[in-house]
């Protein structure tokens, strides 16, 4: 990219602003812009409505709502981040036209998007889905499963469908019509659930086409005072940070190495740079929780007694997942070495059998720390949670050697990682919601007034 002191602009173009995807999708570009002083973002955002009727004046409403999308013509961008899933397939015409024909030379990336004519940034959905499937079918056994799908014009979703019950076949398992449910993709899918648990009464096992799909299940299953993960394991596909808010938490499938986001940011910079880039798949894996309880691996206690860094970096890797994703500049605190630093200290108290005051003092410190500059925004609470729990427990019936203040100071440790870890999620959620509606109201604002 040609350097000097003029900013270069970034423009997202984006469908529907108001969900966790699009919020997720938005934060992972904004996170690679900040960090760079010769960036400017600009989000575009709007929602697909095919009713053209200017009688109806809620369609008619979405239709001027739509008009910001103009704005990616007028912007004078650097570069074009596309990610309007559905709406690229359903207005195929007008999508080529506007990118292909009207803005060419502008370096595009598509995300979510299968552009033979452009790079793309997708999933590569099967090693997910194949991953939740093995371990329901060899390790808990369960034969009877259903899916809740989405729409027919997106193309994520027949992929998904189609994957899936490769999936099932190839490990045994037979998947009928009567085992799948269409929805529309959002919350408001309690119908096609009920439709779905009417059909199958002894279903053990439901794949929700994505994470806004599986809300409308819950609400049903809750109503039917069936418990997810209880009497039906359930996951769903994004692993949106809604996935880590639903009670229970719910298990979901989610990129391995980067997000889509992050990738689609590096390819357009290196276009931009003037390099040769070509589309990219992004491997996924399943993220187990409460719905669905899936462990990559286990602690230890040989691991923890030896003070091994290696498992302190990985279970700062498992818990706060999120993390590896993040553009990390050299101002900001580096939350995974950090972490090592507490924990390592906890850890060799553990080994020693002592802790003194002054050191559980500076430990303490510490974790405040880490905690206030932002480790929740990097996992969920329930995980985390759970994970203090199992190291917790594994230390305390290893511990018959440690001196009764050590003991006490280590558990006092544990219980200020467990408060702070609630606290910083408590106020997150807060701001979240202040943000939102604060979003809303700046957007509808806008849109009056152009």
């Amino acid at each position: 990219m040609v350097g000097g002191n003029n900013k270069k602009t970034i423009g997202l173009v984006i469908e529907n602003i108001f969900t966790d995807f699009a919020e997720e999708f938005i934060q992972n570009v904004a996170s690679g812009i900040r960090q760079r002083k010769d960036l400017n973002l600009v989000v575009i955002a709007g929602k697909y409505d095919g009713n053209k009727d200017k009688t109806d004046h809620y369609h008619w409403n979405r239709l001027i709502y739509n008009s910001v999308y103009c704005l990616e013509e007028l912007g004078n961008f650097d570069g074009l981040i596309i990610c309007l899933g559905s709406m690229a397939n359903i207005q195929k015409e007008d999508v080529q036209r506007r990118y292909f024909t009207e803005i060419t030379k502008v370096p595009k990336v598509f995300a979510v998007t299968e552009s033979e004519e452009n790079v793309s940034v997708n999933y590569e959905n099967e090693s997910g889905i194949r991953e939740a499937v093995e371990c329901l079918v060899n390790v808990h056994g369960i034969t009877r499963f259903g899916m809740l799908g989405g729409r027919e014009d997106n193309v994520d979703s027949r992929k998904r469908q189609a994957l899936f019950e490769k999936c099932l076949t190839d490990n045994g398992i037979e998947f009928k019509d009567e085992n799948y449910e269409m929805t529309d993709m959002s919350v408001n899918c309690r119908k096609e659930a009920a439709a779905l648990l009417d059909r199958i009464p002894d279903i053990q096992a439901i794949f929700c086409v994505n994470d806004a799909v599986a809300v409308g299940l819950f609400e049903e299953m809750h109503a039917r005072h069936m418990e997810p993960g209880r009497e039906i394991k359930v996951f769903g596909f994004d692993n949106t940070k809604m996935a880590g808010r639903m009670i229970p938490t719910l298990a979901s499938i989610g990129a391995d190495e980067t997000t889509l986001g992050r990738k689609s940011l590096e390819l357009l910079l290196a276009m931009m740079n003037g390099e040769k880039v070509s589309s990219v798949r992004i491997p996924t894996r399943l993220y187990g929780r409460e719905s669905f309880a899936y462990e990559m691996y286990d602690y230890t206690k040989q691991e923890m007694l030896n003070v091994d860094s290696a498992f302190i970096y990985r279970m700062f890797d498992d818990c706060f997942y999120r993390y590896r994703y993040e553009y990390i500049d050299r101002e900001s605190v580096n939350l995974k070495r950090l972490f090592w630093e507490f924990m390592n200290r906890l850890l060799t108290a553990v080994k020693n059998r002592y802790m003194s005051r002054e050191e559980f003092r500076e430990t303490s410190e510490l974790i405040d720390i880490f905690f206030e500059n932002g480790a929740m925004d990097y996992t969920d609470a329930g995980k985390l949670l759970h994970s203090i729990d199992r190291v917790q427990g594994a230390i305390n019936t290893s511990q018959t050697m440690v001196s009764a203040s050590a003991n006490m100071y280590i558990n006092r440790l544990f219980t200020r990682m467990r408060d702070a870890a609630i606290k910083a999620q408590s106020d997150a959620l807060i701001l979240q919601k202040e943000s939102v509606v604060a979003t809303r109201q700046n957007l509808l604002d806008f849109m009056i007034e152009n």
